[in-house]
């Protein structure tokens, strides 16, 4: 058994299933500007997981968003 895998960063189908989030709708929600662009990495887009886990804490604050819910 290796050493366990430590996730950094996800695509838009593990970010949306993150925070519970069907791929459409978070995809409406980082298009609204209410949830974190995606950073390039190399030819990729992804989520930073940190980012996302402050999102969901309350840590970093979303910004209001008529009829948002999580």
């Amino acid at each position: 058994m290796g050493a366990p895998k430590i996730v950094l960063a996800l695509d838009e189908k593990g970010a949306a299933a993150a925070l519970t989030l069907s791929v459409a709708k978070f995809r409406r929600l980082v298009n609204a500007g209410s949830l974190p662009q995606a950073r390039r990495v190399g030819d990729e887009e992804r989520w930073w997981v940190a980012d996302l886990e402050a999102i969901r804490t309350g840590e970093k604050a979303i910004p209001e968003d008529e009829g948002f819910t999580m």
